[in-house]
């Protein structure tokens, strides 16, 4: 597993950033945040397997599985507990995981956007928009299983992702983004597969052990509570519209009217309901509303996201 480190050496706090499913670039999309987090913290990405610079893995990658991965490599890597754990969508359920199974090891918890436990069974898919049924997605993600399996994808890889189609040109560099390509490359992986097909057993197990506890969690959430908001994101798409040299089609403050008018009602019942629940089932947890890109809004911006969490850690843990 591939670890890297940035920030103040032996700081204050060892912040440890959790990717998001299918997030192979953690640690370069959040260059800018981690440079104002680091001047006074300690910041690591471990790679899970599969991910960025990290080898793949054919282990089941179960919650379990994951997590341990996390703490062996961090171990092996010299840096030991109490971390802040800081996980990006998908990457809130290991923290989750972490902090009922090793609470010593856990001391506070950032959520950057994470991934709602569902309150039952019923769950929804991406693969509802790209396949005719779930049995077809998952037959397709073990063909994909297979070919990393025989080694397939490295004798014959798929075409990766490149940065002429890649989001955030209006605020990465040409090195970030060439690194970015770098981490996505292969495409996929089996551990990557694993860990999609194991989602729905993941919620399930995570909601059997979940309880409040005291541990100070800090929630960031891009869903819009305003007009602005949306506006806002809008105007991010159309700056990297013309970061490429294209002309950006949408009126941010037309479109944005539009949408605010049809789905209020849609976003205020996510924070009555959704984050509401979610706040009530890990307890101790403060919900910002901070709009922006799901995947990038602490590269949006940095600032703010960096200045929450800075006084999140001096309120809650010094």
């Amino acid at each position: 597993m591939n670890v890297y480190s940035t920030g103040a050496e032996h700081g204050k706090h060892t912040i440890v950033g959790l990717a998001g499913m299918a997030v192979e670039s953690f640690p370069i999309v959040t260059a800018a945040l981690n440079e104002r987090l680091g001047k006074e913290n300690t910041l690591v990405y471990p790679d899970r397997a599969g991910y960025g610079f990290s080898d793949d893995s054919f282990k089941s990658q179960s919650l379990e599985q994951v997590v341990e991965d996390y703490r062996t490599a961090l171990k092996k890597a010299g840096f030991t507990a109490p971390y802040v754990l800081m996980g990006h969508s998908y990457g809130s359920y290991y923290a989750l995981w972490w902090q009922m199974h090793y609470p010593d090891e856990v001391e506070a918890i950032v959520f950057l956007d994470g991934t709602w436990l569902e309150k039952n069974d019923l769950w929804v898919s991406w693969t509802i928009d790209e396949y005719p049924s779930e049995s077809a997605a998952y037959a397709d993600a073990r063909r994909y299983f297979l070919r990393s399996w025989l080694g397939l994808d490295r004798l014959f890889p798929e075409e990766a992702q490149t940065t002429e189609g890649r989001y955030g040109k209006a605020f990465f560099s040409e090195e970030q983004l060439a690194q970015w390509e770098l981490t996505d490359y292969p495409e996929y992986s089996a551990a990557m597969i694993s860990e999609l097909a194991n989602e729905r057993e993941a919620a399930r197990a995570l909601r059997e052990i979940l309880k409040p506890t005291d541990t100070p969690k800090l929630y960031f959430s891009t869903m819009p509570t305003c007009e602005a908001d949306i506006r806002e994101y809008l105007e991010f798409q159309n700056a990297d519209i013309i970061a490429s040299g294209k002309t950006p089609k949408l009126n941010p403050e037309a479109a944005a009217k539009a949408e605010w008018k049809d789905l209020d009602w849609y976003y205020q019942d996510i924070y009555k309901n959704e984050l509401g629940y979610f706040a009530d089932c890990v307890g101790n947890c403060k919900i910002v509303p901070i709009g922006g890109d799901h995947g990038l809004f602490f590269a949006q911006k940095p600032d703010e996201v960096a200045n929450e969490i800075l006084d999140f850690l001096a309120e809650t843990t010094e």
